[in-house]
Parts: structure tokens; C-alpha cells; sequence
């Protein structure tokens, strides 16, 4: 495509050199600039792109996209804007051909809860017949590809690029978690959203947004979008009754109280899931679900109401949920063959954290032994909240590190513990993941429940600026194999 084509959806933009040439890709990334690419020189949270750009150059980069008012001696086209994140979106979304319009795109967002709703959905919508992709944190689902997910909303580039394969592939459908970053970085820009799905706000992120204000201020602004036909929300959240006079489009609600168009009521524990009847209008359906937990209820709940505005009969619905399969990482136990049993959950909020342990209590005959951290460079009013949680759900509990990143594990295993300090409880605390993962399975006897929560389906660890293999999941099977 031509870069003329580009600018062209940039009102305002700035050029410097010529723009009859020939753009073969966008990135962000100036390692994966080839030749031909435009390279988007924006500021992020720990580098300037600016900084990159020589290196762009070199790699073939014949267009950079700046908010710097700079250039390079006519080497390059400059295309100088104010707001750099805006801009990449529009011209992502022109070069793949706005492929968001030639599919029903649902995105869902809320601080928990967001990942299992998008495979419930897939499900429903690939067993009525339809075929839907699927973009989240675990993986992106196009066709027949299963890609490793590098964050819960890709960039404009690669997410558009991602919906015109899906386009390709004759997907119908694309399920999408919408992050609160997602919406604030201006990620989903040019998205034709067709259906909002609302699950809750709970306290996460306001390192970057500041305070819970900010946080559903951003969450809100999908709500806003003038091409959404309906807005599913979650009533029992008291955000999300806000948000129902915030929506611009129709709202359809689901949850366990009155009110609620979608409605879960006679809910009770059965096996390793939960029997409850579904209400839907005037239809009374009993449902199985073969997920644990009360959390999980409201997730088929969303499942069952995106479905419904979707216009998928309520048999097909109930059905599918009845068949649901554990996602990877969340509430996943791992197959043992000793007389307690281990649960890996990707649990990273205190009410996350407090949702999980409850229902491993629920199933358990003997004690809950809990392995779990808190990330570094990430929101630290949730180290205190999730400390105070674990010390009154767990009868045993370990801290250890997350993803520590740049800051001091020990500092960080210090901040959560002040938790159990403030409710008279005591912990251990082993920084090493993989030792505190042994001492646990050491305590564990018949009847116990050890839970590791904190990554999930993660495969690797961060600690300072390396990016080592860890995955919660192979650490626990070898460490059993061991014993």
C-alpha cells in the first residue's frame, strides 16, 4: 500500500519526504522492521522508540511514525503526529482494510473473569454452528492456528493483521479481552465493535491508571462506542449498574439477583462443579456446569447472555456450558495421585484470590495450603488486600515471588505480608517460586488442598531483566514425580 494511502487517514499529520512509496508492514518493534516497513517511534513505559529508529533504519524502515518533530536528512519519510498511539491505530486498520467491519466482534472486559467468558463464548458460538476466533491472554485462536499470547490485546498492527486472517479463514465470529491498558493506549482504536461484555472491577492496574476512578473510566469507554448493537453487563457489580446508564447501546444483563435478563438462581455445589437453574426470559433451563466455583456461575451466566444477544438458542447455550472444559490455568488441577489434591490458578487480584480459596475450601477435608505472590512494577495497593485475604482463607500460606521484574522480590514478599500482620496470622516466606512450591507439597497431607495461584498458564518468570522457563503447572508434576 501506498504511504500517500496512509497519511491519508492522518488529518493533521505532519510529513517530511516523499510519500509515493511502497509500505510492506508496521511495527512498533524495531527488531522486526524488514524492508519497505513503516516504524512507529512511539514512547512506552520503560523506552523511547525515538531511540530505535537508526537501528529501524537500518532494517529497512522507509517511514517513521513519530511524535517528535525531528528527521533524519530525507533517509526516511517522517510522519509527525501529536498523539502517536491514535495514529498507529488508524493507519494499522487502513492497511489490513478495516477488516473489523466484515466481522461481529465482541470484546470483553472487566478485572476478572475475562478469559474463561471468552472460551465459554467461542464454545457457544462454534456449537451453534457459527466459527469464531478467538484473541486473549492465554492464546489467539484464528482457524486452525493457536498462537502464544504476548499480552491480553495485541498492538494495532498485529491485532488487525489477526483479524483479517480470521477474516480469511471465514470466521463469523472473534471473541476478544479487552484490557483496561488495551483502551487507554488507544489499542482497539478503529475496532467496529459490535457487542460490549462487562464482568466486574476489582482493584488491579492503578499503577497505571492511578485510582479505581481512572480504572473504569477506561473500562467504560467501551461501552461509549457508537457501533455496539448491545452491551451485556453484569448487574450484581455495582459498576455495572453504573455502566448501564453509561452504555450507548442496549444493555442485557445477567446475575444471581432480581432484575437480571439472564438469571442463576437454586445454585449448590455438585462433584467438581456447580448445579443451578438458568433463567432466560421466560425459559427455565437446569444447568451442570462442570466448573467449580460460584465465580465460574457468573461466567457461564455472561457466557449464556453474550448468547442470547447473539441469538443462540437457550438448548444450545445451556448445552455447551454443560460440556465446558477447565481453561487452561484457571482453578486447574493437576493429576495426582496422592491423597491431596493441586489446584494452579492465575489468580492475581485479592478478590480473585479470595473467589479461589473459597472454593477450594468448599471441596476440601483438611487444610488449604496456598503458594502465591505479587508482580513487581505493577499496582502495589494489592500486595496488603491480598496478603489480609490469604491469611484469613488459608490455613497455610507461602510467599514466594510472581514475576518480581525489576523490583526486589524480598521487598515485594514484604509488602504482602504486612496482610498477615494486620490479621494476627503468620506465613512463610521462601522468595524462590520453585522452592516454595516444594515446601508446600512437603505439608501436604490426606485431605489437604494446595492451591499456587498467581500465574496461571504463564510459562515463564521475569526477574529482574531476564525472562527465565517457568511454568507453575510442569514445576508442581515434576516435583510430585519426584516425591
Amino acid at each position: 500500500m501506498k504511504l500517500s494511502d496512509l497519511i491519508a487517514v492522518l488529518p493533521g499529520c505532519r510529513v517530511k519526504g516523499r510519500t509515493d512509496i511502497e509500505v510492506t508492514g508496521i511495527s512498533l518493534d524495531s527488531r522486526t522492521v524488514r524492508q519497505g516497513y513503516l516504524f512507529a517511534a512511539l514512547p512506552g513505559s520503560r523506552s523511547d522508540g525515538n531511540e530505535y529508529v537508526d537501528e529501524a533504519r537500518q532494517r529497512g524502515a522507509i517511514a517513521i511514525l513519530s511524535q517528535k518533530d525531528i528527521s533524519d536528512g530525507g533517509r526516511a519519510t517522517y510522519l509527525v503526529v501529536d498523539e502517536g498511539r491514535s495514529a498507529l491505530a488508524r493507519i494499522s486498520d487502513r492497511y489490513y482494510g478495516s477488516p473489523s467491519k466484515e466481522i461481529e466482534v465482541i470484546g470483553i472486559t472487566g478485572t476478572n473473569g475475562k478469559t474463561t467468558v471468552a472460551y465459554l463464548v467461542r464454545d457457544i458460538l462454534n456449537h451453534a454452528g457459527e466459527k469464531a476466533a478467538l484473541i486473549g491472554t492465554i492464546e489467539y485462536l484464528i482457524g486452525e492456528r493457536s498462537i502464544p499470547a504476548e499480552r491480553t490485546t495485541p498492538e494495532p498492527p498485529a491485532l488487525q493483521a489477526m483479524m483479517r486472517e480470521a477474516v480469511r479463514e471465514g470466521c463469523g465470529w472473534l471473541v476478544m479481552e479487552v484490557s483496561s491498558h488495551a483502551l487507554a493506549q488507544h489499542r482497539v482504536d478503529c475496532v467496529d465493535f459490535d457487542m460490549a461484555v462487562f464482568t466486574n472491577l476489582g482493584r488491579d492496574h492503578l499503577d497505571f491508571h492511578g485510582d479505581s476512578e481512572g480504572y473504569f473510566n477506561a473500562k467504560a469507554s467501551l461501552f461509549a462506542l457508537p457501533s455496539l448493537r448491545c452491551s451485556v453487563v453484569n448487574l450484581d457489580d455495582p459498576f455495572g449498574r453504573k455502566l448501564i446508564g453509561m452504555s450507548k447501546a442496549p444493555v442485557f444483563t445477567y446475575g444471581l439477583g432480581e432484575g437480571a435478563a439472564v438469571r442463576g438462581i437454586e445454585i449448590e455445589r455438585r462433584g467438581g462443579g456447580s448445579r443451578c437453574t438458568v433463567l432466560v426470559g421466560q425459559e427455565r433451563r437446569e444447568l451442570m456446569l462442570p466448573l467449580m466455583g460460584r465465580h465460574n456461575v457468573y461466567n457461564a451466566l455472561a457466557a449464556a447472555a453474550v448468547g442470547c444477544c447473539a441469538g443462540i438458542r437457550a438448548d444450545v447455550i445451556v448445552s455447551t456450558l454443560a460440556g465446558a472444559r477447565p481453561v487452561p490455568g484457571r482453578l486447574e488441577e493437576v493429576a495426582c495421585d496422592r491423597p491431596y489434591r493441586v489446584f494452579i490458578d492465575y489468580a492475581h487480584t485479592d478478590d480473585a484470590l479470595e473467589n479461589v480459596l473459597r472454593t477450594v475450601r468448599e471441596g476440601c477435608r483438611g487444610r488449604v495450603i496456598l503458594v502465591f505472590g505479587c508482580g513487581g512494577d505493577r499496582d502495589v495497593t494489592k500486595r496488603l488486600p491480598m496478603g489480609r485475604v490469604a491469611a484469613r482463607l488459608a490455613d497455610s500460606a507461602i510467599i514466594t515471588s510472581d514475576n518480581p521484574r525489576r523490583e526486589n522480590p524480598l521487598e515485594i514478599i514484604a509488602e504482602i505480608a504486612k496482610g498477615f500482620i494486620a490479621e494476627g496470622k503468620k506465613c512463610l516466606q521462601i522468595p524462590d517460586r520453585r522452592e516454595a512450591i516444594t515446601e508446600a507439597l512437603a505439608q501436604a497431607k490426606e485431605g489437604d488442598v494446595v492451591l499456587v495461584a498467581g500465574k496461571g498458564h504463564e510459562r515463564t518468570q521475569e526477574l529482574g531483566s531476564t525472562i527465565v522457563p517457568f511454568c507453575d503447572r510442569d514445576v508442581v508434576m515434576e516435583l510430585l514425580k519426584q516425591r
